[in-house]
């Protein structure tokens, strides 16, 4: 993989304290099958992403990993055509497990254009 494509761990929310926050304090946007917190972080910072996905949403593991490395690589992909510096928890929905790669980048970008729009630094 070449360098700034793969999404290591300083790209990624781990900790529990972080995802409460960013989940608690950031803004809010709402698709079908997907809710997305942002909070806006330092200029020049690397934007991060968290996934939330439950076992109540899909018991299987291993579809649960899935949608989660899907959201990371439209992250990863899209981190270009969103250049404000954001941390995101996204939080998967009831169905969300059910969408294939297109559907799910729909999704996100849906929430991608909201957020744009909404946040303070988007002029940025």
């Amino acid at each position: 993989m070449k360098q700034g494509q793969s999404f290591g761990p300083t790209r990624r929310i781990k900790r529990r304290r972080e995802f409460l926050y960013i989940q608690g304090e950031g803004l809010k946007f709402r698709s079908r099958y997907f809710v997305a917190s942002l909070i806006p972080v330092g200029c020049g910072e690397e934007s991060r992403l968290g996934v939330t996905i439950t076992t109540k949403i899909d018991k299987r593991a291993v579809r649960r990993n899935a949608l989660r490395r899907r959201v990371r690589e439209l992250f990863r992909k899209n981190s270009s055509s969103f250049p404000l510096s954001v941390n995101v928890v996204v939080i998967a929905l009831n169905g969300a497990c059910e969408l294939d790669f297109a559907d799910v980048e729909r999704e996100l970008c849906f929430l991608y254009r909201k957020a744009k729009r909404e946040l303070p630094c988007a002029g940025r």
